[in-house]
C-alpha cells in the first residue's frame, strides 16, 4: 500500500508541472508512442504465433497452417473460435463503461479514453478468429491494441483531453507503421483518415511516432518488405491507359463490395441467434470453404505476394478464387468478427487488377512484365476507394513496393478511384469519414444561412399607417416594443413608428382618437433587412443595432414588408457553426490551439 501511494504522489507531481504536458515534449509523447505501437503490433503477431503452437504445435502464414487441418479440423476449428470469439465480444459489450470502445471514435469524437477492459476482450476475441482461418485483417486489432496502450500511458500521466487524444493518435500511426512497415502512409493514416487534417501541428507528431515505431521493427529484426517491386518501369500510353481502367474499376467495385458488406452486417443482426451462434456458424461455413482451397484463410496477404512474385494464375481459376475469396471475407466479417478491412479490400484489388492485365494482354502483349505493378495499382486503387484517403493509399502502395517509379500511374489509379468511388455516393471503410463530412456539409449549410430561412413572416409588431394613435398606444403596452413597422393596406414598408415618438406627441398636440400622424412615421432609426443577406452581413446589421428585431423586405420600389428577423435566431445559428467547428479533430487535437 506504501508504494501504490509513492507512485500517485509521483503521478499527481508530474501532473502539476507544466514543462511535463507542455508543447514542447509533445514530440518525446510521439516516440514514445510510436515505440508502443511496434510493441503492440509484434506482440499480437508473436501472439498468433504461439495460439498456431498451442493448437497445432507448428506456427507460420494462416493459409500454410490451415492447409495442414485434417478434414474435420477445418470445419471445427473456425466454428469453435467463432463460438469463443463471439462470447468474447459479447462479454465486451456487456461491459458498463464510460470510455470509448473504438480508437478512431476515442481520437476524432470522444476524448481519447479508451476501455481497457473491452478493448482486451476484442483484442482477443479477434486473435481466436483469426488464427483459426477467418478471412479477416489483423491491423484492426495491432492498432486497437497501440492505441488503447497510449490511452492508458496517457491516462496514468493525468494528461488532458487534447493531449490524450494526440498521443493515441501516435499509438495508432505507430501500430500501422509497424504493421505495415510503411512509417509515412502509417502518419497520414492517422491524419487522413481518423483525424482528418493536415495541418502539420498534428501531422508532425504523428511522422515522428510513425518514424520511431520503424525504428523498433527494425530494432527486433522484424521489418520486411513483402511487396517489393525491383522492376524500372517505362511510363508508356499502355500502362498510363490500364492504370486510368483500373481506377474506374476500383471506383466503382470497391464501394459495391462495402456496400454488399453491410447489408451481410445487417442481414445477420436481423436473424434471432445470439452473437456467439452467429459467429460459430459462420465459422462453419467459413471451414466449408477452406476444404475446397486452404489458401482462402486469412486476409490473402501471402496470396498477393504470389501475385508480386509472378505465381502463374490461369484468368479462370483467378476468377474464381477471386469470387470465393470475396464470400468467404462476407461471411467473416457479416458476422459481426473484429479485425481489420484494409488487406481484404487490397486483395480483391491485387486480384482485380491482375484479370484487367490478363484481359489487356491480347491488345498490349507489352504489358506483360508488368504483373506486378498492377497488383500494387489495383492494391492501391482499391485502398483508396474504400477509404476515402487517395494520399494515404498512393504513399502506402510506394513505401510497400519500394519503387519510386510507380508513381505515375499510382497517383491516377488512386486518385481515379477515390473521386469516382464518392460520386456514386458509395461507403466508405471507416464510419469516422462518413461523420466527418456529415460535419462539414452541416458547417457549410449554416455558413451559407440567408436571410429568407430566419425570416419570421408574421410579426406582431406591425401596424396599418391609418389606425389610431390609441390603437398604437395599445400595442405598445401589449407587447413592451420599443418600434411598430408602419404598412399600408398594400402591405408597403411606410417606416417606423417610435415609442418615444408617440410618447412626446401625446404631451403636445397629438390626440389618442386621430390618426397616427405622418411625421411620426421615421426611417432613421434602422436600417431594414433585404433577401438575399448572408447570416454574416445579418449579423453585421445587428452589432450596430441595439435591439432584438429588424424589419425584412424585398427589392421592390416600394418595399413590401416580408417580416422580421430575430438577434436570438442569428446567434442560435452562429452557436450552431461553433459547435459543429470545435467538434473536428483538428482543433481537439491540434496542441498549438490553448484551452
Amino acid at each position: 500500500m506504501p508504494i501504490k501511494r509513492r507512485i500517485n504522489y509521483l503521478r499527481k507531481r508530474f501532473a502539476r508541472r507544466s514543462l511535463f504536458h507542455s508543447q514542447a515534449v509533445i514530440l518525446l509523447w510521439a516516440v514514445l508512442m510510436g515505440v508502443v505501437g511496434a510493441l503492440a503490433t509484434l506482440i499480437f503477431f508473436q501472439s498468433v504465433r504461439w495460439l498456431q503452437m498451442l493448437t497445432m504445435g507448428e506456427a507460420g502464414t494462416i493459409d500454410s497452417v490451415v492447409s495442414n487441418y485434417s478434414t474435420w479440423q477445418t470445419i471445427v476449428y473456425p466454428c469453435l473460435a467463432g463460438l469463443v470469439g463471439g462470447l468474447l465480444l459479447s462479454w465486451s459489450a456487456s461491459i458498463k463503461t464510460d470510455t470509448n470502445s473504438d480508437y478512431m471514435e476515442a481520437v476524432a469524437l470522444g476524448d481519447g479514453r479508451l476501455s481497457i477492459k473491452q478493448g482486451v476482450l476484442r483484442i482477443l476475441s479477434s486473435l481466436t478468429v483469426i488464427t483459426s482461418g477467418f478471412s479477416i485483417g489483423r491491423e484492426g486489432p495491432m492498432i486497437h491494441m497501440g492505441s488503447m496502450l497510449s490511452s492508458a500511458i496517457g491516462r496514468f500521466f493525468f494528461m488532458n483531453a487534447r493531449q490524450l487524444r494526440l498521443v493515441v493518435a501516435c499509438g495508432a500511426a505507430g501500430a500501422v507503421s509497424a504493421a505495415y512497415h510503411t512509417p509515412i502512409a502509417g502518419a497520414l493514416f492517422v491524419a487522413e483518415i481518423v483525424v482528418g487534417s493536415m495541418s502539420m501541428a498534428i501531422v508532425g507528431p504523428l511522422l515522428v511516432a510513425a518514424m520511431s515505431a520503424h525504428l523498433t521493427t527494425r530494432f527486433f529484426g522484424s521489418h520486411f518488405l513483402l511487396y517489393e517491386i525491383d522492376i524500372e518501369i517505362s511510363l508508356t500510353t499502355e500502362l498510363i491507359i490500364c492504370a486510368i481502367i483500373i481506377g474506374v474499376f476500383a471506383g466503382v467495385l470497391s464501394p459495391l463490395f462495402l456496400r454488399t458488406l453491410d447489408w451481410c452486417k445487417k442481414a445477420l443482426k436481423l436473424t434471432p441467434l445470439p452473437l456467439a451462434a452467429r459467429m460459430a456458424i459462420a465459422g462453419a461455413f467459413v471451414g466449408i470453404f477452406l476444404l475446397y482451397d486452404p489458401r482462402l484463410a486469412g486476409n490473402g496477404d501471402s496470396i498477393v505476394s504470389t501475385f508480386i512474385h509472378g505465381v502463374d494464375w490461369t484468368w479462370q481459376f483467378l476468377a474464381i478464387f477471386l469470387l470465393l475469396k470475396v464470400a468467404v471475407t462476407l461471411i467473416s466479417v457479416g458476422s459481426g468478427a473484429v479485425g481489420g478491412v484494409i488487406t481484404p479490400i487490397m486483395f480483391i484489388g491485387a486480384a482485380v487488377a491482375l484479370l484487367i492485365l490478363k484481359t489487356a494482354l491480347l491488345i498490349f502483349p507489352v504489358l506483360v512484365p508488368y504483373s506486378p505493378v498492377f497488383v500494387i495499382l489495383g492494391m492501391g486503387a482499391f485502398l483508396s476507394a474504400a477509404s476515402s484517403a487517395p494520399l494515404m493509399a498512393i504513399i502506402m502502395m510506394i513505401e510497400m513496393s519500394y519503387n519510386q517509379s510507380i508513381v505515375v500511374p499510382v497517383v491516377l489509379a488512386c486518385v481515379i478511384a477515390s473521386f469516382l468511388a464518392r460520386q456514386i455516393n458509395g461507403l466508405v471503410m471507416f464510419n469516422v469519414t462518413t461523420n466527418r463530412e456529415e460535419d462539414i456539409r452541416l458547417r457549410h449549410r449554416l455558413g451559407n444561412v440567408r436571410i429568407e430561412q430566419l425570416v419570421n413572416k408574421n410579426p406582431e409588431n406591425t401596424i396599418l399607417s391609418d389606425k389610431l394613435v390609441g390603437e398604437a398606444i395599445d400595442m405598445f403596452t401589449e407587447l413592451s416594443v420599443r418600434y411598430l413597422y408602419v404598412i399600408n393596406d398594400d402591405n408597403e414598408f411606410m417606416g417606423v413608428l417610435a415609442h418615444r415618438d408617440i410618447t412626446r406627441g401625446l404631451l403636445g398636440a397629438v390626440k389618442p382618437d386621430e390618426p397616427i400622424p405622418a411625421h411620426l412615421i421615421s426611417r432613421t432609426y434602422l436600417e431594414p433587412l433585404r433577401l438575399g443577406m448572408t447570416l454574416d452581413e445579418v449579423q453585421d446589421e445587428f452589432v450596430t443595432y441595439n435591439g432584438e428585431r429588424l424589419p425584412v423586405l424585398d427589392f421592390s420600389d416600394p418595399p413590401h414588408l416580408l417580416g422580421v428577423v430575430y438577434k436570438s435566431d442569428v446567434l442560435r445559428r452562429y452557436s450552431e457553426i461553433k459547435k459543429s467547428i470545435d467538434k473536428t479533430s483538428e482543433v481537439k487535437m491540434n496542441p498549438f490551439i490553448r484551452n
